[in-house]
């Protein structure tokens, strides 16, 4: 399998008939209000939801030796420290198909700091996870002074 797009967004939906895809408010960045009393030097979970859309296809050749697709996302920052696995996930039962869609809902991620972010799509390949694309996402925390 082959990764060929993926799009950040805040939600999709796929029409039962046609098996279109309509991707809703893609997403470049995040600004989030911080409650004052909150540390700056925290991580802070941001309980923001979106979805990770994602087409593979089979190369040439592929078509019923390819049963299975696993993937991985990983989140880092622009310094590539605290890099954390936020999901995984196996598709089985490919033999027969030539492309698949992968819709990823991710709940929530957590960050210290605003700044750009990257979240790492990986495929695994000969045993390893191999990125394929990487998606950014800018995330600025705004910190109350209010009380």
């Amino acid at each position: 399998m082959i990764h060929i797009w993926s799009v950040l967004c805040k939600n999709s939906i796929v029409d039962q008939s046609t098996n279109n895809i309509s991707l809703i408010n893609a997403l470049e960045k995040i600004t989030v209000s911080i409650p004052k009393g909150l540390s700056k030097k925290k991580e802070l979970r941001i309980p923001f939801s979106f979805d990770l859309v994602s087409l593979w296809s089979k190369k040439e050749g592929e078509k019923k030796r390819v049963n299975k697709l696993n993937i991985r996302i990983d989140l880092y920052g622009t310094r590539k420290k605290g890099r954390r696995k936020i999901f995984r996930k196996n598709i089985i039962g490919l033999k027969d198909k030539k492309r698949v869609r992968t819709i990823i809902q991710i709940g929530g991620i957590v960050v210290k700091t605003s700044g750009n972010y990257w979240l790492d799509i990986k495929q695994e390949k000969e045993g390893r996870f191999i990125s394929v694309a990487k998606i950014p996402l800018e995330i600025e925390l705004k910190y109350s002074s209010k009380t």
